[in-house]
């Protein structure tokens, strides 16, 4: 279903919420029509490619495992990791100019949020992380059919080989173990 979209005074930055009906909300500060039909685009990819139920099992586990750091580290990543590749697939197929200008109100907003010291969204970040953000944004990269089919090729053959090589050693272990009892070497007494 897709998600509705709200102007909202408490926002200080664009986020989505709602699983089954998804709502976009966006500041009511926000005038630029430009910038909101691309903030409108990477919350729109985070709805399409199910991102919030993967954070709610991500907040479901760190609930659970509270206690161990690697767990929280894991979540953060993770985060990193899922606003990496949606601004990527969100500049997928943009001029020069489309990518500065998303790049400039990744910027405006972490900005705004920073002054107004709300929280919420994703773009409340470390700098390191809006600078890869940025980064990943006006790169563009893109990946030949070829290269692709290379990969996938390499990736299954070692996938297979591993197979092989793993059974080959079990049938191995498995005989000298069956021979080894037959031969009448076993001392049933022993087990």
């Amino acid at each position: 279903r897709p998600p509705r979209l709200l102007a909202f005074d408490a926002a200080s930055s664009p986020f989505i919420a709602g699983l089954f009906r998804p709502v976009v909300y966006i500041p009511r500060s926000a005038a630029d029509r430009d910038a909101l039909l691309l903030v409108f685009r990477h919350e729109l990819t985070h709805c399409r490619r199910g991102d919030l139920l993967y954070k709610l099992l991500m907040e479901l586990v760190c609930a659970l495992h509270f206690f161990n750091p690697l767990v929280w580290y894991m979540r953060r990543e993770a985060d990193r990791f899922c606003e990496l590749s949606c601004d990527e697939q969100v500049a997928d197929g943009m001029d020069a100019e489309t990518r500065k200008r998303y790049s400039l109100m990744l910027l405006t907003q972490t900005q705004q949020q920073r002054l107004n010291l709300r929280g919420g969204a994703a773009l409340f970040e470390r700098r390191t992380n809006l600078k890869e953000r940025i980064e990943i944004i006006m790169l563009q990269r893109r990946v030949k059919r070829f290269t692709m089919l290379i990969s996938v090729l390499l990736t299954l053959s070692l996938g297979v080989s591993f197979f092989l090589f793993a059974s080959l050693v079990n049938a191995q272990n498995s005989t000298t173990l069956t021979q080894f009892i037959y031969s009448g070497n076993l001392d049933y007494a022993a087990i």
